[in-house]
């Protein structure tokens, strides 16, 4: 079995674990989930930004910041990104090498993404590298803000990713 596919098998079985984290409850109405930071990654959630429980991320995202840092490019000089379908709950993405897929999961009690798939192409420059970090990202989310073309991903309280329309 060569490195990589040892490396990316440890990847998926590491995302499926962590996925399977429960994320906070939700107390009373508020729009804003409890912690949620805004897109700034320092102040609380804007009041009327969606929370995890009340929306969908629905729609094509793009990647701007991984971990409060600008967002590097992939392979081919192309960002990473995300999906998310109303239909079946399903995420697909660009993670900087490789393509991913897999289901998500929004009810009242918990967000996340994953177990993903993904594809095994040989990468060059930084990639990989975003790559294992961004993926490594999506395996913690238990939550998001919404905030006009804006959404959050977040670990607990911390933005892990913020990604744009």
């Amino acid at each position: 079995m060569s490195h990589r596919s040892m490396l990316a098998g440890a990847l998926l079985v590491g995302v499926g674990i962590l996925a399977c984290q429960k994320a906070p409850g939700v107390a009373g109405d508020s729009l804003a989930a409890p912690g949620a930071v805004s897109p700034d990654d320092s102040a609380p959630a804007a009041p009327g930004a969606s929370s995890t429980h009340l929306a969908d991320p629905i729609g094509d995202w793009t990647l701007v910041a991984l971990e409060g840092k600008p967002a590097p490019l992939g392979a081919g000089d192309k960002p990473a990104t995300l999906s998310f379908t109303g239909t079946g709950q399903r995420a697909a993405g660009f993670g900087g090498c490789n393509h991913f897929r897999g289901p998500y999961e929004n009810d009242a009690r918990h967000f996340k993404v994953g177990p993903l798939i993904m594809t095994k192409m040989a990468c060059e420059g930084g990639g990989t590298k975003l790559e294992t970090a961004y993926t490594s990202a999506l395996g913690i989310v238990t939550g998001f803000a919404l905030n006009g073309d804006t959404l959050s991903l977040l670990a607990g309280e911390r933005v892990v990713a913020r990604l744009a329309r």
